[in-house]
């Protein structure tokens, strides 16, 4: 730990995790919140994934021909 800060600088430690602390509750309130349907943010997204997933799979079973990119 450096002895020679200034003043200004002494005030401005530790500002870089109080952000990130803020911006990471708030990003939990709005993924974990429901909103006024009753559903979920997390819940959404990862249904969606799965839909994603299983029309991929889809797809990808009616495929005769694997071949490389």
């Amino acid at each position: 730990m450096p002895l020679n800060l200034s003043p200004k600088q002494l005030l401005q430690r530790g500002q870089s995790s109080v952000e990130y602390m803020t911006v990471s509750a708030f990003a939990a309130i709005v993924l974990l919140v429901p909103d006024d349907n009753g559903d979920v943010a997390v819940v959404q997204m990862a249904n969606a994934i799965k839909t994603y997933y299983n029309a991929f799979a889809y797809a990808l079973s009616y495929s005769t021909t694997i071949t490389p990119f």
